[in-house]
């Protein structure tokens, strides 16, 4: 609240003035804002009019310096003291962060599986870590927690690793390869050289592909089969209907992974601490937008 407004009702001076108010110097020619015009003996005190209430619509009255001072909503964020942002400003963004690193072990578990990833073979028991951080994302995410590595849940690992990728090759590998070509053979038409052009098409794709494979393997989640997460049409209905959140997703996995292009060596790392992150979002976000799509479950 602004310097100088009382915060109560003002206080009349023995000569009829508000105590500490400068005279107005269009005194005597009406009244003044927030003030109604006196009676009998007080008309002509204060500029002919006395301190009153102001309407607060409807006929009630409302007490100064209370509602009517207090700042809107837009005006109490923008006031808010530099380095103490509002709770809710990235909350889902910062929770996400904490869910992953809460973990004592998250490190280790992100250089194993980052390790693993681009690995022939052993890549398919990373992708079965992120299809059970997606699973545990959406069935539960308030309780969310990493997986472990024990060595006892490896073959399911590799097994929804297999149907990961597989979901993979149709929603992010075929399309990849199409539009690269597309992007190839419009660069041999217009001369354009395309060693400059090809990487900076891919992201353009990824922005759609990476969150509608999450989609894919969300349906796979939801009903145990894999044709489910091969139905292109009621993936992309449920991909539609949360378009604007799994967007927001898959360009922090985007700037995620041009972060990790600036040192080769930390590609596979940061893709796959970037997939266990954005995960936490892809799996809410799925079951919002499969409800308003009018999807069932199973």
């Amino acid at each position: 609240m602004a310097e100088g407004i009382p915060s109560g009702g003002g206080t009349e001076s023995s000569g009829g003035e508000m105590a500490g108010r400068r005279p107005s110097p269009d005194a005597g020619t009406g009244p003044e804002p927030g003030c109604v015009t006196g009676k009998g003996g007080d008309a002509g005190k204060n500029g002919g009019a006395t301190p009153g209430p102001v309407s607060g619509g409807l006929g009630e009255p409302q007490a100064r310096g209370t509602a009517a001072d207090a700042p809107d909503k837009a005006t109490a964020l923008t006031d808010t003291a530099p380095g103490h942002a509002p709770e809710g400003r990235f909350r889902d963004i910062k929770t996400a962060f904490r869910a992953v690193t809460r973990d004592e072990k998250w490190l280790q578990k992100v250089l194993l599986g980052g390790f693993m990833l681009f690995l022939p073979g052993p890549f398919l028991f990373s992708l079965g870590f992120t299809m059970e951080v997606l699973r545990r994302a959406k069935n539960a995410p308030a309780n969310f927690v990493l997986p472990s590595w024990d060595f006892e849940l490896w073959p399911r690992y590799f097994r929804e690793g297999l149907v990961k990728f597989a979901l993979a090759i149709v929603a992010i590998i075929i399309p990849s390869l199409a539009w690269l070509g597309i992007v190839w053979l419009a660069c041999l038409a217009t001369g354009v050289p395309a060693a400059g052009l090809l990487p900076m098409a891919l992201p353009i794709l990824n922005f759609v592909a990476l969150p509608f494979c999450a989609v894919c393997c969300c349906r796979y989640l939801d009903t145990g089969r894999l044709s489910a997460g091969l139905d292109i049409g009621t993936c992309l209905r449920i991909y539609r209907a949360g378009f604007a959140d799994f967007s927001i997703g898959a360009l922090i996995l985007i700037g995620l992974i041009t972060v990790g292009q600036s040192l080769i060596v930390t590609l596979p790392f940061v893709l796959f601490f970037g997939l266990c992150l954005v995960d936490n979002w892809f799996g809410p976000i799925y079951n919002s937008a499969r409800d308003a799509a009018g999807v069932r479950p199973d």
